[in-house]
Parts: C-alpha cells; structure tokens; sequence
C-alpha cells in the first residue's frame, strides 16, 4: 500500500511538473512574437492653423537643419505733442507662394508664425495711448529659400474716424528689423527698411471714413537665402497705389 500511494505521487509531481514546463514554453512564444509585432504608428497632426500665445521671444534654429529669420515691424517713438494713430502690418510669402502666407489674419503655419501688432496711437484720451511691434519669426529647412515681406498700411478706425481733423498720423513711418541665424550660429541683421510717405498726402479720405487709395507708404522687401542660411535682402519700388481700404 506505501509503494503504491508513492507511485501516485510521483506520477502527480511529474505531470504537475510537465504542465509547468508547458505553460512557460507557451509564454515565452508568446512573447517572441510581440516582439515581433509592428510598433504603432505615430499619428501626426495637421497643420492647420491653431491660436497661438507667442511670446514674440527669438526662436533658435534646429543644429543642422534648419534656419531663422526674425522680423520685427515697429513705429518708432513720435512726438507726443502729435495727435494720431498709425498701424503697419507684414504679409510673408515663401517661393512666390501666394495660397501659403503668414500674416495678422494667417498667424501659424509650417514654416512661421506671427505675434503682435505694429501700432502706435497717441489721442487725447490718456485710455487711447498704444505702442507695440508686431513680430513674424519664420523658421524653414537648411536649403534656398526666398521670401517676400510686404509691409502695408492698415487704415484703423482710430485714425479715421476720430480727430479726423487734428491728427497727423500721415507723417508717421514704421520701420521693419530682419535678423537671420544659421544652424551653425552664424547671424545677419538687415535694415531696417522704411518708406517715405507723400508730404500733404493724408491717410483717409476727406471724408474721414475710407482709406485714401493716394496715400503711398507701403513697401516690399525680399530675402533670397542659400542652403547656409545665408541671405541678401533688397528692398523694392514702393506700391503705387493701396490695394485694399479700411
């Protein structure tokens, strides 16, 4: 009877064992071939347009592959006892690219984005009194590239609409900053390019409440940049007339 009980343990332990050996080997497979398994696929996003909270702070290229340029669109400081309102705004294209630009209205794309605004407003209220730059930071991949920054004139409703008869915001000029940095840390500063508006020649009409198509301020300055990062900036003619009113 003892031999017996004992050949039956034996004969439980051994199979016992052998489920064991079995269960592992099975895991173990099965692990090999999630090793084996694809990695999931990244999901890129899309690059449309979202809000953005700029700082407007200067952005540092990628080592090696990439290129920046800052421009920086301001009015500079006026004469405080000069009443008016004056407000610039900068339109980037990239390779004569008319359906992708960067501008107030187009603020985040693949290769920019845009901050601020370029206005300087001094009236009579103490509550109407602004002064800042509007900032376009263009960031593109280390090979030739050529960009045109236009810089127009925005026809406010403070300048045409209010004080229309005491302001002189007309003899006001912004003036546009352009830096470049290379993947190797190599800079260049460009300007700052300006215009020269018509002497007499008023911002809005007579009647004060529409652009005056005759007043020339607005101006184009192009960037041809190399694979170095390195570019020439060259301003063109000044726009005869105003392509658009307030």
């Amino acid at each position: 009877a003892i031999s017996f009980t004992v050949g039956l343990t034996l004969m439980y332990t051994d199979r016992k064992t052998e489920d064991t050996s079995s269960s592992i080997n099975e895991a173990a497979s099965n692990a090999s071939l999630a090793d084996l398994s694809p990695l999931p696929t990244l999901r890129v996003p899309s690059a449309a347009p979202t809000k953005h909270t700029s700082s407007g702070t200067t952005e540092s290229p990628s080592k090696n592959t990439h290129c920046v340029i800052n421009n920086i669109l301001s009015i500079p400081d006026q004469d405080p006892s000069v009443l008016g309102s004056h407000e610039d705004s900068m339109i980037v294209t990239m390779d004569d690219n008319d359906d992708d630009i960067c501008s107030y209205y187009y603020y985040s794309s693949l290769w920019c984005e845009h901050s601020g605004r370029a206005v300087y407003t001094n009236l009579v209220d103490p509550f109407e009194q602004e002064k800042a730059d509007e900032k376009i930071i263009i960031r593109y991949p280390a090979e030739p590239h050529n960009f045109t920054i236009k810089v127009k004139h925005y026809f406010s409703d403070a300048e045409a609409r209010y004080y229309k008869n005491e302001t002189n915001d007309q003899e006001w000029v912004s003036s546009l900053s352009i830096n470049t940095l290379s993947f190797d840390g190599t800079t260049q500063e460009f300007g700052p390019f300006t215009s020269t508006p018509e002497p007499g020649v008023d911002t809005h009409n007579p009647s004060g409440y529409y652009g005056n198509p005759d007043y020339n301020h607005n101006f184009y300055v192009v960037l041809e940049c190399d694979s170095n990062c390195a570019c020439n900036a060259t301003q063109t003619a000044q726009i005869a007339k105003n392509d658009y009113y307030y």
